[in-house]
């Protein structure tokens, strides 16, 4: 189903969630349009940061996922063209 933004332009979030599921650090997402803003909703893969990080303090796994999940929210923006663009990601 698309999200229609306040310019009128239809978003077909699928399309941006199967770009973040590709990436080996995100388990899931889910792109939803909240208050006129396109959000990426990541569940990272924690098996995977596992074993990324494994014998790393909590901080340094922390610096990692959010350093990462940035790293790809961007890619995957840059991918999409002007719109659709998730402006933020949590």
């Amino acid at each position: 189903m698309a999200i229609v933004l306040a310019n009128g332009e239809n978003v077909y979030p699928e399309a941006i969630e199967h770009k973040l599921d590709s990436s080996p650090l995100t388990a899931d997402s889910l792109v939803v349009e909240r208050n006129g803003v396109l959000e990426a909703l990541t569940h990272p893969d924690y098996d995977f940061i596992d074993k990324q990080m494994q014998g790393k303090s909590e901080e340094e796994r922390q610096a990692f996922i959010t350093s990462e999940l940035e790293r790809i929210h961007q890619a995957v923006n840059m991918q999409t063209g002007a719109f659709p663009k998730s402006r933020r990601y949590i």
